[in-house]
């Protein structure tokens, strides 16, 4: 009787608050005629989401005590046998009393990966497990993957990864196998943003099924990053891969990578522009297969890739939503120069054209006297609800101590947008 009443009243909303006022045996009466009425009605679904809401279970899933505390970037994918992977840059590993961190050290690249869950749902956090190069021993702990020397270099260099976008392809044998970019990027100063990008690389595990922790990635370079360091100034701009990767089938059903990129012009260096190339899955290892899209077609030289669009930052996602017969693709990605609010666009092919940024979130909290901004928004479409996009962001500040200390930023946060508030994707030309 109890068991009954307790239900009834939680699907009835505010009724438990009368409820409360009678008599236990008017209570017991209440709970039994409740539940049998209950009984007879269809079930409910959850009604649809009409904006732009936090999803609390999710932020949860990363919000930890001890071990992995923080990170970004917060790329995900999903591995065979139905598991997802996160990939995190900068990350702190320590342990969190009062809502500071502690005992803390910032390795710059990790994992983490779970059982992917029902759509939408946030896994339980117990069951996230994660991985650094040595995640037995916090004291000695060290990123997952480090750039291995450069030939000819016989001093070596303060240089590091930071993680792109990951995705498993088929291999020239049909085998799965898992593709991630890799920033490869050289310190400059002690501050929040003393740093450059160095080039490219991918890291190639052939066999992703496999035990994790027995993962030996090969390390390839991409030539066609062009870095600040190497930029013939006033001539050519900078040239970034690996923010987002998309794998399709064409020409000709073989399987192809589309890789989004971004370039910095030399005269606007804050408006980012996004560019795009293409491989065969089987071969994106090998530089001289890349083509890069132009204004309507694809060039063997980085020189004609043409700008897609602009106004966009160094991260963002390209997921592709509806129907076989009315695809969309959706841009996500941060405001330019660490602004509050979050954008989409959308177009209907994933080489555009593309819409006009529309605000789809702005995010709140943002405390200028803490100096804090948000960026690396993106979204996770193996973990979204049918009609919704879930998608990441980081708040982090420029106060580099506070940034690291403060439990409260720093880490992944979730927001779940609705795909009915997406702008209307420009048409096609014949």
């Amino acid at each position: 009787m109890q068991v009954c009443h307790v239900q009834a009243v939680a699907s009835q909303g505010g009724a438990g608050t009368g409820a409360r006022l009678l008599s236990r045996r008017c209570v017991v009466l209440f709970g039994v005629a409740a539940a049998l009425f209950a009984a007879c009605l269809p079930a409910r679904a959850e009604e649809p989401i009409r904006e732009t809401v936090v999803d609390a279970a999710w932020d949860a899933v990363f919000n930890r005590t001890e071990g992995w505390i923080g990170g970004d970037a917060i790329y995900s994918t999903p591995l065979p046998r139905g598991d997802v992977l996160w990939l995190f840059a900068d990350t702190i590993i320590g342990k969190v009393r009062d809502g500071r961190r502690a005992d803390l050290q910032m390795v710059n690249n990790t994992l983490a990966r779970h059982a992917l869950p029902q759509a939408g749902a946030a896994p339980d956090p117990q069951s996230v497990k994660f991985l650094w190069g040595s995640p037995s021993d916090a004291e000695k702990a060290k990123a997952w993957i480090v750039p291995e020397p450069v030939p000819g270099d016989a001093a070596p260099s303060k240089e590091w990864f930071w993680v792109g976008d990951a995705l498993v392809a088929p291999s020239a044998q049909g085998r799965d196998r898992l593709i991630v970019f890799l920033w490869r990027i050289a310190s400059t100063s002690g501050e929040v943003f003393g740093f450059r990008a160095v080039g490219n690389a991918l890291a190639i595990i052939d066999d992703p099924a496999a035990d994790w922790t027995t993962w030996r990635p090969r390390q390839v370079v991409v030539t066609h990053a062009v870095p600040v360091s190497s930029a013939d100034v006033g001539r050519k701009p900078e040239v970034t891969w690996g923010s987002k990767m998309l794998l399709i089938d064409e020409p000709a059903g073989e399987p192809q990578i589309l890789i989004y990129g971004y370039r910095q012009p030399t005269k606007s260096p804050t408006q980012l522009e996004l560019v795009l190339a293409r491989a065969p899955a089987a071969a994106i290892e090998e530089m001289e297969q890349w083509q890069f899209r132009t204004v309507d077609a694809w060039s063997s030289s980085l020189d004609d890739a043409a700008s897609q669009a602009d106004g966009l930052t160094t991260e963002f996602s390209v997921t592709r939503i509806g129907t076989k017969e009315a695809p969309r693709w959706v841009l996500i990605h941060s405001e330019p120069a660490l602004g509050e609010r979050i954008f989409a666009r959308t177009a209907r092919s994933p080489y555009g054209p593309w819409s006009a940024r529309k605000e789809v979130y702005h995010v709140p909290g943002i405390d200028k006297e803490k100096k804090h901004f948000t960026y690396a928004a993106k979204a996770h479409p193996e973990l979204s609800r049918p009609d919704e996009l879930l998608v990441s962001y980081v708040v982090n500040s420029f106060d580099f101590g506070e940034g690291l200390t403060n439990a409260g930023i720093y880490r992944p946060r979730f927001i779940r947008m609705p795909a009915s508030i997406l702008p209307e994707p420009p048409r096609i030309a014949e």
